[in-house]
């Protein structure tokens, strides 16, 4: 797998910086340390995840390559361009590609190193080496395009929907939404997904909700609406609820919704996401 591009933020492969090809080396490191307690007078720690896989924490990705051109002011140039493309930058997408040249997957990161060297001449061409390193906060990887799952006009409440398959091997992130249509929503409004483990978990909005107008999560940035509005104050979460709101697990997923509304339509849209590829 190839570190690609970087920039293109929310998610556009094609407005992100490429990088050079010429000398490439890519190397990443992948960390879950899990939390320890040294238990006075053993030997030993004790791991607070007993046997589960601990909590992915970052990645470090270290980039290297050679910028060329045809005279030694034009290699100035893409340095500059590099430059501002990377470390002048702040948070942004790291692209991967893999071997397929088809396949894209992003990490939220932040360049964290630029090093270059002085310009040389070999075979006719000016080069200069370049070694990048960024950092990934959240240590995981999303496919390279977003996933949705659509529904209109239903009648009939609570409905089951199977929305799709998070084609990785990390629980997905859920941004989904319920618009009431044939009339004005009262009570309360659920959004939920069933899982394996821990179960189902509801997200949960007890306000009236007006026809044409819908409840919407958005479990990536922890926020709720009622239509346009901040639902916070009439908002809650019910079921075994863990640190994040919603999410899909990896394979086939179901989602169920709740609404007064007369008629409605569903919406949930995800990454696949993955701890690593």
């Amino acid at each position: 797998m190839i570190v690609a591009r970087f920039g293109g933020s929310p998610s556009s492969w094609a407005a992100a910086y490429q990088f050079p090809t010429t000398l490439m080396e890519d190397s990443w490191e992948i960390v879950r340390r899990p939390p320890i307690q040294q238990v006075g007078g053993a030997g030993g720690v004790f791991d607070y995840f007993s046997t589960t896989a601990a909590p992915p924490q970052y990645i470090v990705v270290q980039k290297k390559f050679a910028l060329t051109a045809a005279s030694s002011s034009a290699l100035d140039d893409a340095r500059d361009t590099l430059v501002a493309a990377t470390i002048k930058l702040g948070n942004d997408n790291l692209w991967w590609m893999d071997r397929d040249t088809s396949t894209t997957y992003w990490a939220h990161a932040k360049c964290t190193s630029f090093d270059c060297s002085e310009s040389y001449q070999e075979k006719g061409r000016w080069l200069k080496k370049v070694e990048l390193e960024f950092m990934c906060n959240e240590g995981l990887w999303y496919g390279g395009n977003i996933k949705t799952y659509t529904d209109t006009g239903i009648s009939g409440s609570p409905s089951a929907h199977t929305v799709g398959t998070n084609a990785g091997n990390y629980p997905a992130m859920v941004i989904a939404g319920v618009t009431a249509r044939g009339s004005t929503a009262t009570g309360t409004t659920k959004i939920n997904c069933q899982l394996a483990s821990p179960g189902t978990i509801s997200c949960d909005l007890t306000a009236t909700i007006a026809q044409d107008s819908g409840f919407g999560v958005n479990s990536f940035t922890y926020s709720a609406t009622n239509g346009a509005a901040d639902a916070y104050a009439n908002f809650a979460m019910s079921g075994p609820t863990r640190l994040c709101w919603l999410w899909l697990d990896p394979g086939s997923n179901i989602m169920n919704f709740t609404i007064s509304s007369t008629t409605y339509d569903v919406g949930v849209s995800w990454y696949d996401t993955y701890v690593a590829i």
